[in-house]
């Protein structure tokens, strides 16, 4: 049967960013990947993060939307005087690949 969406399991998806990691030409791509110009013109949970009036409340609200974009999802860790974003997977035990966190890494980055 054909499906009417297109759609990626979890490992399907941790395979494809692998590949792309070991193909990537440049050891920079993660992030010319996160910094492309209107990246969060293309994710309405993105873009709703990227609105939101600080660091604080973005990272809130892309935790909150996160599992919309992708089969991740960010905790936040809070301590006395520090945020800390995890970077988690329930839907397999694959680990997660380093071109992935290295993208996700850079991602936060550039949109904060």
């Amino acid at each position: 049967m054909r499906q009417r969406t297109p759609t990626m399991s979890a490992d399907g998806y941790f395979a494809f960013m692998q590949a792309i990691g070991e193909l990537a030409p440049r050891e920079d791509t993660p992030i010319l990947m996160a910094s492309t110009e209107g990246i969060e013109q293309f994710s309405p949970p993105v873009f709703a993060s990227f609105c939101s009036s600080d660091g604080r409340s973005f990272i809130e609200r892309l935790t909150t939307y996160k599992p919309l974009i992708g089969p991740m999802e960010f905790l936040l860790v809070e301590e006395e005087k520090a945020l800390s974003v995890e970077l988690s997977c329930t839907e397999t035990q694959t680990q997660t690949p380093s071109f992935l966190v290295e993208c996700e890494i850079a991602f936060l980055v550039n949109m904060l």
